[in-house]
């Protein structure tokens, strides 16, 4: 069965520039013989005996995604959401992931969060309560989600964690914190973010709004 593993990858990218090449060769630097059937479905027969070389529809989707990849992903990232999942249908809530810090406040910012996600399925990570390993679920949730609400409110470094799976899978992130906190950090100051309030979340929940407006669409029924 094909499969795409460590000596696949290594296989293409010496054959995206090779052109061709013989099993033999290509031994000196595979680590297992498995290769052969396991990267069956990217090849083809090469020019000569006992050449293989990759196919054209594998050459081209593996120039178009390093493309993406050459600068951090945006919503038009090839594998930003699971391929092998349903896809959503007109009407059902778009997903949405909330990266926020355990507090006392976060049960009322995350009220202000979900009254202002109109058409937004809103999932808190710490409300995740499926068996497994906890960041492997994290990183699906993220990958599902339209858009990521970061809470950087005491520069938690989870947040910053899933916000950074977040950037590398192109999805859109709403930034938000508390004034009068920690300012946000060099790497995202150029990301647009908004300040709150806690005596004041109805400010909040109105600039929300409009960033939730903002988002782009996935499907072209989603409400702009």
């Amino acid at each position: 069965m094909a499969k795409l593993d460590n000596d696949v990858r290594n296989l293409i990218n010496h054959l995206y520039f090779e052109g061709s090449d013989t099993w033999q060769n290509m031994m000196d630097f595979l680590f297992s013989p498995d290769t052969r059937p396991d990267a069956g479905l990217w090849l083809e027969a090469g020019p000569n005996k006992d050449q293989v070389q990759l196919k054209p529809e594998t050459r081209e989707f593996v120039i178009q995604a390093d493309a993406q990849m050459k600068n951090l992903p945006t919503v038009d990232f090839v594998l930003g959401y699971p391929m092998t999942e349903e896809r959503r249908k007109p009407g059902a809530p778009r997903p949405c992931f909330l990266a926020m810090p355990t507090k006392d406040w976060l049960p009322g910012v995350q009220r202000v969060i979900e009254a202002a996600a109109q058409g937004f399925d809103c999932r808190l990570s710490v409300d995740n309560a499926a068996p497994g390993n906890i960041m492997s679920q994290v990183w699906q949730d993220i990958r599902r989600s339209d858009v990521i609400v970061a809470d950087l409110t005491g520069q938690n470094p989870n947040v910053f964690y899933e916000m950074g799976l977040a950037h590398a899978l192109g999805k859109p992130i709403i930034m938000i914190k508390q004034k009068d906190t920690d300012a946000v950090p060099f790497d995202v100051r150029s990301y647009k973010y908004g300040e709150y309030e806690i005596k004041n979340l109805g400010a909040l929940q109105a600039w929300l709004v409009d960033a939730f407006r903002s988002v782009p669409r996935r499907y072209s029924f989603d409400r702009p």
